[in-house]
């Protein structure tokens, strides 16, 4: 899961030898009519009072897959917000004219590191560019790189970590350190020459600065020594209560633009670029935070956490402890992806804009206001500036995915888990125990009638749990299958859509 932002190609060496963000307003009302969306939705996030444990929450996705959600900024048909009458607000502060948003100059969420294994190298794309992220045992820091080796410019998420805890190209071994710097060529015995060569800024990776933030691991997208210093005195936005909590934050990846969730009641804050939460003043749920990271045109990294308000008891306190894999449900979140990403094509094959919305109800100023800000912001200029014009238009014109590539939980979430891959793991070795039972069972039934030389009720009773153990085996790897590889089977059976009372027909796709 992958997601960057800049405007600008960063540009300086690596440290060693490798050598202002608009304000945000918040909304409990809808502005008065004729207010446009075009600034920033809410001041700096306050500091929340500390709620009890956060539940981990599949975060709903308002576009596609964790890749694009568009963010929905939707004023009316004329550019107005529509809105509902008596309400106030005040005005937002948008990107100051003429001067480009500072895109690299932001933390970016990459994932939750309760979720990562520290044996392996990760790829991530972060605002159109390819990184890799990977444990740096000496200095026990998450590091982030740009994801190609300086020798054949072969992608380093492919290689592997050795001993010593360097980052190891797969293709021709070339070795190097957190810092970035080259510390093997395999291809070069003489030492004089290792040394020079291995100097050679050349040898050297562009990393980044990171950092760790309750669970979740930020990436800064400049480098150098003054780039350590920026990101050092930017503090990360991040409510208390979320910050907090011990448990896991949900990732995924959908196939639509930046989404903004609004749709529920309580206090909605947007803090540029990158994070929107709400804090409900009713119900159980204290406050939903969402970080909406886009990878490349058409894609969004959404991870997200909700807390509770009090300290869960009882049985709730003891199922949180449960595996996330085991409490959080995607049936929300494939809803949203797919209806988002039809969305998406359907305004994309038309010309249409968030100005083509009609939203006349509160739970639409978040979204409209967001998405006021993202155009004031230069969003689509900083894919073309990330990107560069052509391989940015080419992934705007993408073609519509298809369900299957959009309930793909293999690449949206499973592949970058390590805790769902022990989940797969752990329902395969299940299965298993299934199917030996029904196996064993099944030689019982066998035996028992052959000395009985009838159906005995022994007989009827293994050959019945043989039955059952086969029916619960092949369900396990249906659940399996559809929780961690593909839920598209499990969409037909729902009708697709998962708020809607009853069984709707299934959903022509």
């Amino acid at each position: 899961m992958a997601l960057i932002s800049a405007l600008q190609r960063p540009a300086g060496a690596l440290p060693g030898r490798c050598g202002g963000t608009p304000g945000a307003r918040r909304l409990r009302a809808a502005p008065p009519a004729g207010l446009r969306a075009a600034g920033a939705l809410a001041a700096p996030a306050p500091a929340h009072a500390r709620r009890g444990p956060a539940a981990p929450a599949a975060a709903s996705v308002e576009a596609a897959h964790v890749a694009d959600a568009e963010p929905e900024a939707a004023p009316a048909a004329n550019g107005a917000a529509a809105a509902a009458p008596g309400a106030a607000a005040a005005p937002a502060a948008a990107p100051a004219e003429g001067k480009p948003y500072p895109w690299t100059k932001q933390w970016w969420p990459i994932h939750d590191v309760s979720m990562m294994d520290k044996a392996r190298p990760y790829p991530v794309t972060l605002l159109g560019q390819a990184y890799v992220v990977w444990w740096d045992a000496p200095a026990a820091r998450w590091r982030l790189a740009q994801d190609r080796c300086p020798h054949r410019l072969a992608p380093l998420s492919e290689g592997r970590l050795e001993a010593d805890g360097s980052l190891a190209c797969s293709y021709h071994g070339w070795r190097f350190d957190g810092a970035g710097r080259c510390t093997l060529i395999p291809q070069i015995g003489d030492p004089k020459a290792h040394a020079t060569a291995t100097a050679s800024q050349r040898a050297c990776l562009r990393t980044f600065p990171t950092q760790v933030k309750g669970t979740l691991l930020f990436g800064w997208l400049e480098s150098g020594p003054e780039a350590e210093a920026e990101a050092a005195a930017k503090p990360i936005a991040m409510p208390d209560a979320v910050e907090s909590s011990a448990s896991p934050f949900a990732v995924t990846e959908v196939p639509i633009d930046w989404p903004m969730y609004n749709d529920m009641k309580g206090l909605r804050v947007f803090q540029p670029p990158n994070m929107f939460y709400t804090d409900y003043d009713k119900g159980p749920v204290g406050l939903a935070a969402i970080y909406a990271t886009p990878v490349r045109p058409g894609v969004t990294r959404v991870i997200g956490k909700f807390t509770f308000k009090k300290e869960p008891t009882g049985i709730l306190k003891l199922l949180l402890k449960l595996p996330h894999w085991l409490l959080i449900s995607t049936k929300l979140q494939d809803q949203d992806t797919v209806i988002n990403a039809r969305q998406d094509a359907h305004m994309r094959a038309h010309g249409l804009t968030h100005r083509d919305y009609y939203s006349p109800s509160r739970a639409d100023i978040g979204v409209t206001a967001a998405r006021g800000w993202f155009d004031a912001a230069g969003s689509d200029a900083m894919w073309d500036a990330r990107m560069g014009a052509a391989a940015a238009a080419a992934a705007r014109a993408r073609p519509e995915p298809g369900l299957g590539e959009l309930l793909d939980q293999w690449r949206r979430h499973t592949k970058h888990c390590a805790v769902c891959q022990k989940g797969m793991q752990q329902l395969e070795r299940a299965a298993a125990a299934a199917r030996g039972a029904a196996i064993l069972l099944g030689v019982l039934a066998v035996a028992a009638a052959a000395a009985a030389r009838a159906l005995t009720p022994a007989a009827g009773a293994a050959a019945a749990g043989a039955a059952a153990a086969a029916w619960l085996a092949r369900r396990i790897m249906r659940v399996r299958y559809e929780k961690f590889i593909n839920s598209s089977g499990a969409w037909a059976r729902w009708g697709g859509l998962s708020l809607v009372p009853g069984k709707p027909a299934p959903v022509q796709l």
